[in-house]
């Protein structure tokens, strides 16, 4: 992972090109389980595929790449009783995109991102066999999850490497224009905004290669790595937004790329996990390990 963050220089000259991989694409989505399964008998899951296969039936809404994609992998629990809810054995599945009573949306506009598609799907009684599974019944979130710490640090280092383009885009731009015969780089106000810029950027660029440093030394970092994104995601906003200030009105106009990093930084603090999700799993995470500690320090009271 920092060996991959370092070759990409965090991204600082990002160009948003279309491509269509000549492979096809598999995607993995553990967010919100629309998807559930349906079986009428008791059997183990594993004889009930191989004998019957299994039919899968539900919508997933912003799936990234779904217009593109020739193969999802979709996430679904097997549902017995009416009652049988949450995400506790759901298992994942491999589904083909010209698979019978699955359908692709329309590409769905948004604010930003604009090389970055995105598309609702649908499964209407989608049959698939045992051949299908990916890893092991039931154990379909955790296998999700494992991926969720690299893309919520590899989010965190497009916000530093896209930071530090909008700041050097602010930069130029306040060393160049004028009012009352002096740069605008030269006003107290300004220098505050680029500077508190630069701080922010090499802080989260630290936090980025040292959470990813322990991540290739195999610690246990989930908790870090949402301290990263969160920092870094928020940060992205900021001075996104600071530089279309120093830019004034041209800033606004769609001529500038300051205009375009502030609506495609905005989807960072969303994606992969919302910061308000990154503050419950840091907070929590703070909690479990302070009541550990004080376990393992407080004598035994029998």
């Amino acid at each position: 992972m920092l060996s991959d963050l370092s070759r990409t220089g965090f991204y600082k000259k990002i160009e948003v090109k279309s491509r269509l991989a000549q492979e096809r694409r598999a995607l993995l989505r553990a967010r919100e389980v629309a998807i559930k399964t349906r079986m009428n008998t008791e059997n183990t899951i594993r004889d009930l595929l191989a004998s019957f296969g299994i039919r899968l039936s539900g919508v997933k809404t912003y799936v990234g790449n779904a217009p593109e994609a020739d193969v999802f992998i979709v996430l679904a629990k097997v549902v017995r009783q009416a009652q049988d809810t949450g995400p506790q054995g759901a298992t994942a599945f491999i589904v083909d995109r010209g698979a019978a009573g699955f359908n692709v949306g329309p590409s769905d506009p948004k604010l930003g991102l604009d090389g970055a598609h995105i598309a609702s799907i649908t499964l209407n009684e989608c049959r698939v066999s045992s051949e299908a599974v990916v890893g092991e019944i039931g154990k379909g979130f955790s296998l999700a999850f494992r991926s969720l710490d690299k893309a919520r640090l590899h989010v965190a280092a497009v916000c530093v490497g896209a930071s530090e383009r909008v700041l050097d885009e602010a930069l130029a731009y306040a060393c160049e224009r004028k009012q009352f015969g002096s740069r605008i780089a030269d006003f107290g106000m300004i220098q505050s905004m680029l500077a508190d810029s630069r701080t922010e950027i090499l802080a989260a660029r630290a936090l980025v290669v040292d959470v990813a440093r322990r991540m290739d030394e195999g610690q246990r970092v989930s908790a870090d790595v949402a301290s990263a994104k969160l920092f870094a995601s928020e940060m992205g906003s900021r001075i996104a937004d600071r530089a279309l200030q120093i830019h004034g009105g041209v800033g606004y106009l769609k001529k500038k790329s300051v205009e375009r990093f502030f609506r495609d930084l905005r989807v960072f603090r969303i994606i992969d996990g919302t910061s308000q999700i990154q503050q419950v799993i840091i907070a929590r995470d703070m909690v479990r390990s302070y009541l550990r500690s004080r376990e393992a320090t407080e004598p035994d009271s029998k």
